[in-house]
This record gives C-alpha cells, structure tokens and sequence, in this order.
C-alpha cells in the first residue's frame, strides 16, 4: 500500500478547494476526455477512501445530463463541512460510506447544476473544454 494520498484522491482534494462539491463521474471525464470503466471505478474508488476517513463527504445527488434532458443520479463529493444535502438515493440501497440522502422520492424533479467552469479552473482545463467532455461522457 502507499503511504500517501493517490493520484485520484489528492485530484480531488484540490477540487474541493475551489469549489464546494464535485461530480465523481466529471472529473474522470475532464482528466481523461472518454474515461474508461476503470478510470471510473478508480475515482469512486478514491472518493470512498477519502469518505471513509472523513476527509469528504460522499451524497448522491440528482444532476442534469450534458444537455440537460433528464436528470440522473450520480456521486458527488462535498467539502466535510459543506451544508449540501443529497437530493436522490444511492442505486442499490444504502452503503454505510455515503451520507444519507433527505430526499422522499427520486423522481429527479429536484437537479442541482455543478458548476463546469470551478471544475474546469480545478483541473486546470477551458470551460469549454470541460464542457465537450461531459457532451461525450454519456
């Protein structure tokens, strides 16, 4: 095992000093343009790390599709001290690592739009270049 904080995690670390939650899911996509399944499981990976030693917060949150036609549920990670509440229930039940959502229902009549442009200055790209990698990252 390494003795420090991974590629991944300190990735998201960094994020988390610019803006107050992030997208599991966005910042494969931003890193790596069309991340593979295993560039995925590694960032989520890296966030229940940081979740389970309480360096983050990890909710589920309903979050709009690139072109904002339907809403989905996905992962996001929040400063530990940040006042966002997850809005949608984690697909296949509960795990102990993911703060519990308030939500009644997920019917996805409640989206919160992240912010591109904060993710985008954290990882060091153009909006407009984060912005073509969430059209492609289906």
């Amino acid at each position: 095992m390494s003795r420090g904080l991974g590629a991944w995690q300190r990735l998201i670390l960094a994020g988390l000093e610019h803006t107050e939650a992030i997208p599991v899911g966005l910042v494969a996509t931003v890193r790596y343009g069309n991340p593979t399944r295993s560039d995925l499981v590694a960032v989520r990976r890296a966030a229940k790390s940081l979740a389970e030693a309480a360096k983050v917060r990890a909710i589920y949150m309903w979050v709009p599709t690139w072109d904002e036609s339907r809403f989905t549920p996905q992962l996001v990670v929040t400063r530990p001290d940040s006042d966002i509440q997850g809005n949608a229930f984690p697909p296949g039940g509960d795990r102990d690592w993911i703060v519990p959502s308030a939500a009644k229902r997920p019917d996805g009549s409640i989206g919160v739009k992240l912010s591109t442009r904060a993710t985008a200055s954290m990882l060091g790209v153009s909006h407009s270049t984060a912005a073509r990698y969430m059209k492609t990252a289906r």
